[in-house]
């Protein structure tokens, strides 16, 4: 056999094989999900953050009565 017809077998040989497939295309959902999953702790803490300082600025002013 040459080296010619060695290598075109391998290479027929490996573009037909299908094993580890799944196991990629879980890789691949489950980082867009982790990706998703970080994108929105950051757009809802930054959101959160600038709501809680909204109000520390309009309760800064208020005065709290201790006595009735």
């Amino acid at each position: 056999m040459t080296q010619i017809a060695f290598l075109r077998r391998l290479v027929s040989r490996f573009q037909s094989d299908d094993r580890g497939a799944v196991t990629v295309d879980w890789v691949v959902m489950t980082g867009i999900v982790v990706s998703l999953a970080l994108g929105s702790i950051h757009i809802w803490r930054n959101s959160s953050q600038d709501t809680a300082e909204a109000i520390a600025t309009t309760t800064a002013d208020f005065e709290i009565k201790t006595s009735f």
